[in-house]
């Protein structure tokens, strides 16, 4: 990559495959095709399961793609996060889908359209807090009249051969209310046939919050949750994980390019140390392609910001602690005392271990053990005072100010302020060759 390109990274989802950079495309073609070829013209509700920032949106979008492409299907994507009442979320996703059938069906389009609205005015009644209903002197009348137009859109769509696939994506960023609403109309229209809902969410987190309609212990909400998602998901889906090998090379690709927009130029030995610790270290809590982004982005801001203050390969690893440990950054930043000076004027600092030991509580606090041990290594390669020996020769501190490390007291601050520059600036060295992904 030439020097000076832009490399932030979006975290929007990815609409082409061509971008595919997780390997996912493959398993969207799989549930496209798989629901292309199914023959039973019962409806269905599948469900892709997974958490923040482990690419659903993305998956969707390459499932809707493929959709589109296949002659059968009648795609529709529906995103109920941008409606902010029950009554405008229904009426936009009737509207929505008569459009869908007017514009794809080649005969009775209109009357399909028109069925679907009137299906979608009748649906209103049996949803609550979605506004003034229509007027019908008996709700049984109306029933009838549901189930009569489910029957017709199910016909319209046998004559045409159609399939329709609706794809909700965003439901646990919604509230309560929001999100059981999708749930009603879902439980209330996916019983059309020849109609096939595709839902993206987080499991957990939606279980958690459906289930406080069915249970006031919050130990028991998410079972409830589940429970509750059990009744309208018929086909529940995983989202494949993300290699820890595809994840490891969409950093270091962002690692090289963020070198090469700050103008650094990192040694074969720092290349090797930055790899090493990164494996040790970090990449134990590389979960996801949103944190791989993350951290992508903030390297292409820090190094920039920091260039000729900081040790890069240690702004690296730092920004990874930012990114990775969140509660470890915050320990790292109130402990200067510990982790940049000896702590110690004259005498001997009896209180040091202490200090020591509520810092590595606070810093690898709520982690695993095999996390935790990642964790302590990293800090003990980066704060050598807080292992083993806690006072250092003066030949040894000037080394630690020589190299700009972080634990030197002269640069500690510079890794967390970003205003505070030196007076001489190195110059711009060449373009950083690709970092290596052994």
């Amino acid at each position: 990559m030439s020097s000076g390109q832009s490399i932030f990274v979006s975290d929007a989802p990815i609409s082409d495959p061509a971008h595919d950079r997780f390997n996912r495309l493959w398993f969207a073609k799989r549930v496209a095709q798989t629901i292309s070829a199914r023959r039973d013209p019962s409806s269905l509700v599948v469900a892709i399961y997974g958490a923040w920032g482990d690419g659903k949106t993305t998956v969707l979008n390459f499932i809707g793609k493929e959709l589109k492409s296949l002659p059968d299907i009648v795609a529709l994507s529906f995103n109920p996060w941008r409606f902010a009442s029950e009554r405008s979320l229904l009426h936009n996703f009737f509207t929505s889908f008569a459009k869908s059938l007017e514009s794809a069906l080649t005969t009775r389009a209109e009357e399909a359209a028109k069925r679907v609205m009137r299906y979608g005015e009748l649906v209103q009644l049996f949803c609550s807090g979605a506004g003034d209903a229509p007027n019908t002197e008996d709700e049984g009348l109306a029933a009838t009249d549901i189930e009569e137009q489910k029957r017709g859109i199910a016909g319209i769509l046998a004559q045409n051969r159609k399939k329709v696939v609706i794809l909700i994506d965003d439901i646990d960023r919604l509230d309560e209310s929001a999100m059981q609403a999708v749930f009603r109309l879902t439980k209330l229209t996916a019983d059309i046939e020849n109609t096939v809902y595709v839902l993206a969410f987080d499991a957990e987190m939606v279980a958690s919050v459906i289930g406080e309609r069915f249970t006031a212990s919050i130990g028991k909400r998410s079972q409830a949750g589940r429970d509750f998602l059990e009744k309208i998901v018929q086909v529940p889906l995983d989202l494949p994980a993300v290699s820890t090998a595809a994840l490891r090379r969409f950093v270091f690709e962002s690692v090289t390019e963020a070198l090469n927009v700050a103008k650094v130029e990192i040694t074969d030995t720092d290349e090797s140390q930055f790899h090493r610790l990164f494996h040790e270290g970090l990449e134990i809590r590389l979960k996801t392609p949103r944190m791989a982004k993350r951290f992508g982005n903030a390297l292409s801001f820090t190094l920039a910001i920091n260039k000729g203050e900081v040790n890069e390969v240690e702004m690296m690893l730092v920004e990874g602690i930012r990114i990775f440990y969140p509660n470890a950054y915050v320990a790292i930043k109130r402990s200067r005392d510990i982790l940049a000076t000896s702590g110690v004027m004259n005498g001997v600092d009896l209180d040091r271990d202490d200090r020591v030991r509520r810092f590595f509580s606070a810093a690898l606090k709520g982690l695993t053990t095999a996390e935790a041990n990642a964790l302590h290594k990293l800090l003990a390669v980066l704060f050598p005072r807080i292992v083993g020996r806690a006072r250092f020769e003066p030949n040894e501190e000037a080394e630690w100010a020589k190299a700009r490390r972080v634990t030197s007291a002269e640069y500690f601050d510079r890794y967390f302020s970003y205003a505070l520059p030196s007076k001489d600036q190195p110059g711009n060295p060449a373009v950083h060759r690709p970092l290596s992904l052994q």
